[in-house]
Formats: structure tokens, sequence, C-alpha cells
């Protein structure tokens, strides 16, 4: 037999053998088009690099938080939209109800957010005043001093009265995340639907949950998210991926508390032991004249993204609602 028919011999046994594996022409799974939007929003924030170390706020920072509620806001733009195509069966009846208390939840989230948005605007208001109190007394005598310390010791009361409120919040959204990440899970779960809803959830879990935590007076290791999915779509994976990078970095920098808040906080300190020994009291209201600032500006930020967010939760529920009426 000549070289090419050897040749060709082989390659037809090899064709055949290949061609009789099912694993060879097994078909993909298919993207569905949620997936795909979904995944892109959660691979962007990926590709963000929050800066870290001495003077790095990582993923604790106001601007990258801002950053997560959009992409949660926009979630909920490519949930409704692909509802669009969808049509509610009467068996999709639980699946939706169990997510319309979840959308409660989360609606009850971005209410506590607000709150204590609004009190930190409270708190950084009597921070300026303070600063300009003392920056108005260019040597502060003893009654100026006594006056600034004492109103320094009222922020600290409103940082202590947060806390508690806090732990509350992070109990409810703790326990929210842990129960509701997979919505439909005995009732058609892994439907279109299904993927929808959960998807949804999921995101919009793990971003109330990082809100809540930052927002605290109080810092902890232990109080970031901790999500298990059964889902294996795209999006998935990437979710828990960034939930593992947000977990780590709270660790490495030993604060969970947005940074911003972190450095108001101890410029307030540094400017109260300032005025206890008259010694360098210009250099310490400066720093905290300029944290105000920042934090300022972060909350501005972070109050118009909760307010994007809880607009697109009552779309959703509206459409959802208007789904049961004509299933």
């Amino acid at each position: 037999m000549k070289p090419s028919s050897i040749l060709r011999g082989l390659s037809f046994r090899i064709h055949a053998r290949i061609s009789a594996s099912p694993a060879a022409v097994a078909p993909l799974p298919v993207r569905t088009q949620f997936d795909q939007r979904l995944t892109s929003e959660l691979d962007a924030l990926h590709d963000q690099s929050p800066a870290f170390g001495i003077n790095g706020t990582g993923y604790a920072s106001a601007a990258w938080i801002i950053d997560l509620l959009a992409a949660s806001a926009a979630t909920q733009k490519i949930e409704q939209e692909s509802l669009i195509n969808v049509v509610a069966q009467d068996s999709d009846r639980k699946l939706i109800d169990e997510y319309l208390d979840f959308n409660v939840d989360i609606l009850d989230a971005c209410n506590e957010a607000s709150e204590k948005l609004e009190i930190m605007q409270s708190y950084i208001q009597s921070l300026r005043i303070v600063a300009h109190s003392v920056e108005a007394n260019f040597e502060p005598n003893s009654a100026t001093t006594a006056r600034a310390r004492h109103m320094l010791d009222s922020c600290i009361v409103i940082e202590r009265s947060r806390e508690m409120n806090s732990k509350r919040s992070c109990s409810k959204s703790k326990k929210l995340l842990s129960q509701r990440c997979s919505p439909g899970k005995s009732s058609g779960g892994t439907t279109q639907l299904g993927e929808i809803l959960t998807g949804s959830t999921a995101m919009t879990s793990l971003v109330c949950r990082i809100l809540g935590i930052t927002l605290s007076f109080k810092s902890s290791k232990h109080m970031f998210p901790s999500m298990q999915l059964q889902s294996t779509n795209s999006w998935s994976f990437s979710l828990l991926g960034l939930q593992k990078k947000v977990t780590e970095s709270s660790r490495g920098a030993g604060s969970t508390m947005l940074a911003e808040l972190r450095r108001t906080i101890e410029a307030s300190r540094n400017l109260r032991d300032c005025l206890a020994e008259s010694d360098e009291i210009g250099v310490a209201v400066e720093e905290l004249t300029r944290s105000c600032g920042e934090l300022e500006e972060g909350i501005k930020g972070l109050e118009g993204e909760v307010k994007e967010l809880y607009k697109g939760l009552i779309a959703v529920r509206m459409a959802l609602l208007d789904s049961l009426s004509k299933a």
C-alpha cells in the first residue's frame, strides 16, 4: 500500500472514531442574553483596581461602592428588559411571589442606607462647626477649647448610636443574603425566569450587604458576606469571584468601614487630642476639614446611586406584578 493510501486509511479510522464519540459532538451550553449582560457588568467591576496600601482605599472606597451600586441598578434594567421576552405561567407564581418578598426586603435595605447617609451628613455638619469654631480662633482659649471638645464628644455619641443600629441592620441583611440568594430552588429555579430572578437577587443581595456594612461606624473583619450559589451560569462564577476579592481585601486592610468615614473619624480623634495638648491644632483642623469634604462628596454619590437602585427595584416589581395579572 502506498504511503498516501496508508495516511488516507488512518485518517478515515480516526475520523470515524471521533465521530462515534458522544463528547466530541456534545453542544456547548447556550448562554442567555441575561447571563451575558450580567456577566459583562460583573467583569467590568473585576477590571477595576482600587488603590490599596497606606493611602489607598481598596474596595471600601466610596468611589468603588458607587460603581458597585451603579452595576446593581444596571442589573435591574437588564432584568426588566429580559422579563419582556418571558411569559409567566401559573407554575411560576410561587417563584415570583418569593422574589416579590425579597424585593420588599431590598427596598427596606435601601431606605436604611438612605437613613444612614442622612445621619452621616449631620455628623459631618457637626464636625464642620467644630473645625470652624477652632479655626476662627487662631489661639483658642480655654472656653473655645472646652466647647469644641464637648461638640466632638457629641459626635462620638452619634457614632455609638449608629453602631447599634448597624448591628441590627447587618444581622438582617446577612439573613437576607443567606436565605434569598437562590429564589425558586423548589419552584422552577432552573427555568429562564428562575435564572433572571436568581441572578438579580444574588447581585442585589451582595451589593446591599456590602453597602450596609461599610456605612457602619463600627468595623469588623468578620462581617463581609459569604454566599454560595447553586447556579452554574457565567455570572455566578464572576459574582463569587468578586465576593472573594472584597472579602480578602477587607481582611488584609483590617477594616470594613467606608474609607472616607474611617479617615474622618480618625481626624476628629486627632483634633480632640491636639485640643487637649494645645499642640498642632491648625494642622489637625485642616486634616478634619479635608476629610469631611471627601466624605461629603462620597455621600452625595452614594445617595444618588441608592435612589437609582430603588427606582429600578420598583420598576421590576411592577413588571412582575403585571406578569402575574396576565398569567
